[in-house]
């Protein structure tokens, strides 16, 4: 069948719906899966505890979804799944006023107290790669992962980059709304959903989506930035640089090693943390397609905690049991 909307006959095919609906395909098989095994894998994803949909997007267009409670207009708090979006919104901020990653967040004039002797030296890319050190220990050295004191300090810094620069003031969930969500075509995604720290916007993640919605967010990863413009025939626009996409996609702080990027756990051959929202990865054909294909295609949570890692508890060798310049998985 024809393409719809804006992607229709353009550059921007193969890259997702724009501010539209998706494209549906009516067979996997159109676009190199199985239809079966898909059926299958929801079969069995059905029975896992506090799992509601299944929704799989190939080449920027639906594939497959299963809905196991409610249906494709349900709202669901994305919970940590959230933080890879708020990596992308840091990335739209970034792409629209550019700013160092490496400069000490103080110096725009936030207020980080919180981090106690470590106030001075904290950088936007310790927030994303969570290496703040939470105010007990040196930033960048130990993975101290945070959903609320600490990392909220993200929105704050991306008020004072933004309004620094944009012809009038403006909230900061107002300019996340326009310049970022709307285009995805996630309108009110903050204005309307983000509870947590009203009237800001929540670092932590836990913004309401729906699971198409969702898949948005990781076609953006795949697409390595770019998005469908408005308009028939309009060239993407560069939402998120293609530099910053890389960097949300590895460990910026390799010296003690992680399966985290920028608020973002990465699908590495290895164990999933032992908490919540952690991607796994594919340790055999899944879908009809081999492991490697789908390294960098899964957003959602875990789906079988692992048990193998004490991520918090005694195990770690560095202060407060965080784990000192090791592998984590």
């Amino acid at each position: 069948g024809s393409a719809s909307g804006s992607a229709s006959g353009s550059a921007s095919a193969g890259l997702g719906p724009g501010r539209d609906e998706w494209e549906r395909v009516l067979l996997p098989e159109a676009v190199g899966l199985d239809g079966p095994a898909l059926r299958r894998a929801a079969a069995r994803l059905e029975k896992v505890r506090q799992r509601y949909c299944f929704v799989v997007i190939k080449g920027g267009k639906l594939v497959h979804e299963t809905y196991f409670v409610n249906s494709s207009d349900t709202l669901y708090e994305s919970d940590s799944a959230g933080k890879t979006m708020i990596a992308e919104l840091v990335g739209a901020v970034h792409a629209a006023y550019p700013f160092d990653l490496d400069k000490p967040i103080a110096r725009f004039g936030v207020d980080t107290s919180a981090f106690n002797q470590f106030a001075p030296n904290i950088t936007m890319r310790h927030l994303l790669s969570q290496t703040t050190g939470v105010g007990r220990v040196p930033p960048g050295e130990y993975f101290t992962y945070d959903s609320d004191t600490f990392i909220q300090h993200i929105a704050p810094t991306l008020g004072k980059i933004i309004n620094a620069s944009a012809p009038a003031p403006i909230a900061l969930q107002d300019w996340a709304d326009e310049h970022f969500a709307a285009k995805l075509g996630i309108p009110h995604l903050f204005r309307d959903n983000d509870a947590y720290v009203f009237p800001n916007v929540s670092a932590g993640g836990g913004q309401h989506m729906t699971c198409r919605q969702l898949a948005r967010i990781g076609q953006l990863i795949l697409n390595e930035g770019k998005w469908p413009s408005a308009g028939q025939g309009s060239a993407p626009t560069q939402l998120v640089s293609a530099e910053f996409m890389k960097d949300l996609k590895k460990q910026n702080f390799p010296s003690w090693g992680s399966s985290y990027g920028f608020l973002s756990w990465l699908n590495r051959p290895g164990e999933a943390p032992t908490f919540c929202c952690a991607p796994r990865w594919c340790r055999g054909p899944a879908f009809g397609q081999p492991a490697n294909s789908l390294m960098n295609g899964i957003i959602g949570d875990d789906i079988t905690f692992s048990q193998s890692v004490d991520f918090y508890g005694g195990g770690g060798t560095g202060p407060d049991g965080y784990p000192r310049k090791g592998p984590l998985l």
